[in-house]
């Protein structure tokens, strides 16, 4: 599940068929706090998110093994 912060409660990105996730009401400007759940229940939270066109978003997080 991937979430997204706004206004202080988070918002479930929908993923779509085309391997997006997408926050149909939008998200406003950022930068934002976004929340990544796993299979297992692990969640990584990483603040700071800025979005551009074309610009990757590295990360350090990293789930743990199962």
């Amino acid at each position: 599940k991937l979430e997204a912060q706004v206004g202080g409660s988070w918002q479930v990105l929908e993923r779509q068929q085309y391997n997006y996730f997408l926050a149909t009401s939008g998200l406003g400007v950022g930068p934002f706090t976004v929340r990544v759940t796993d299979v297992y229940g692990q969640v990584l939270t990483k603040s700071g998110i800025t979005l551009s066109p074309g610009v990757v978003q590295t990360s350090t997080l990293q789930f743990t093994r199962h």
